[in-house]
């Protein structure tokens, strides 16, 4: 961000989506502004007509398994958003980290559109949380700001980790970690899908989070504070929203960080509590 747009410059993003991403901006000097999503993440018309009223500097997306919702953008959607950046001259940060966990990957956007994506990806995702390493591809153009901004924000790499995520790709460890972490959040999404079974709710093959609309009467208030009584931590789905509007009601799940045992309780809780009328959540002292 600091090295694409200058402070008071608009960047866009989905209207659901990274919740670090608003303070983020806001702490750099920016206006952020959301963009209408569907099933597969960003809507280029809704980007396209945003563009026609504004001066846009930059779109900062994840297409490979969107933060919460889960979208993935199918290869037509992924050059429509680019031929629309192009009309505009609009700057694309790709955000990647979900990437490497999906099957059947399709190529990322800065494959379409090198000469103005920002792409990057990471090993906390799809390897494991420890590993704080991730990389960033730039266009040439901007190879210099990239570097600076990294020097003063970071100075360097941490050389130790570093050093252990290259050595994992030279001798093939990352690959059998990601594919086991690729089996395992198959295993727990196929849970979810059986558990979870005539409840509405979206979830990626291997994705980490399940996102669920809450039926009527339903707020989110209501259901987290519920589940939170019941032993399960769940996300409102306002934490993650960048819209101007209000948006439905809906919470995210982690489906990554608990055991198989554990994940399979709190996802009954999470069945039991979608197809309830809620009460009032009472403390007992």
């Amino acid at each position: 961000l600091m090295s694409v747009a200058s402070p008071g410059e608009l960047v866009l993003t989905e209207e659901i989506g990274h919740h670090t991403l608003k303070p983020l901006c806001r702490y750099l000097g920016l206006r952020l502004k959301g963009v209408g999503i569907d099933e597969e993440g960003l809507v280029p018309a809704d980007f396209d007509a945003i563009c026609r009223a504004n001066p846009v500097r930059a779109l900062y997306l994840m297409p490979a398994g969107l933060n919460p919702t889960t979208g993935v953008m199918g290869p037509e959607r992924r050059r429509a958003i680019c031929e629309v950046a192009e009309r505009h001259s609009v700057l694309i940060i790709e955000n990647d980290a979900w990437g490497p966990i999906q099957p059947d990957r399709t190529p990322p956007i800065a494959a379409l559109a090198p000469e103005r994506t920002f792409y990057f990806t990471g090993f906390s995702k799809c390897i494991m949380p420890g590993l704080r390493t991730g990389y960033l591809v730039a266009p040439e153009r901007f190879e210099a700001a990239v570097a600076n901004r990294h020097l003063v924000t970071n100075w360097m790499a941490t050389p130790l980790m570093a050093g252990i995520a290259a050595g994992w790709i030279e001798d093939g460890t990352a690959e059998k970690l990601l594919d086991w972490q690729v089996a395992a959040l198959a295993r727990r999404n196929q849970l979810a899908r059986d558990i979870l079974a005539g409840v509405e709710f979206r979830a990626s093959p291997n994705g980490l989070h399940v996102w669920l609309p809450l039926p009527d009467p339903w707020t989110e208030e209501e259901f987290v504070s519920h589940a939170r009584l019941n032993g399960v931590a769940v996300a409102p789905g306002s934490s993650f929203s960048i819209a101007d509007r209000p948006l439905p009601a809906a919470v995210r799940i982690c489906i990554g960080a608990a055991t198989e045992e554990a994940l399979a309780r709190g996802l009954a809780t999470v069945a039991r509590l979608a197809r309830s009328t809620p009460e009032p959540a009472l403390l007992t002292i």
